[in-house]
């Protein structure tokens, strides 16, 4: 298993690398994308006991990586589209947050008498996860 953080590095680099190089070269990989492909390649070598789940090197592509890719992405956009996604974006994260309140709330209630008193504690922590928040 390859623990050294560089090394890991590495492989991430050139999964992405091959990623977007794959995503010019092969139908398949198009319509599944760069993105998608270069996480099923991670998640396959992790599974597989070749690279480390945990290392310095996941936590500076999460903290530094991650964010910075994202305001990239954000930067590019073009307002117009901008303005078609939204609504419809808008709308599915309303619904998907009253159904994560409702649904946790009926949880709540059915295993009150299993947590106690502070099982509204329980149901914001999934409810917060339902929406995003780690």
């Amino acid at each position: 298993m390859i623990k050294d953080p560089a090394l890991i590095m590495i492989i991430f680099v050139l999964i992405v690398f091959s990623g977007i190089w794959l995503q010019n070269k092969v139908q398949f990989i198009r319509k599944l994308s760069a993105a998608m492909y270069c996480i099923f390649v991670a998640m396959i070598l992790a599974n597989l006991g070749i690279i480390a789940t945990e290392s310095s090197a996941h936590e500076a592509i999460s903290s530094y990586v991650v964010p910075f890719s994202i305001s990239m992405i954000l930067f590019s956009a073009k307002l117009k589209d901008l303005k078609l996604a939204a609504p419809p974006a808008i709308k599915v994260f309303i619904i998907h947050s009253l159904g994560a309140v409702i649904a946790f709330g009926i949880g709540a209630s059915i295993f009150k008498p299993f947590i106690g008193e502070n099982v509204w504690q329980a149901a914001g922590i999934f409810i917060s996860g339902a929406m995003g928040e780690p």
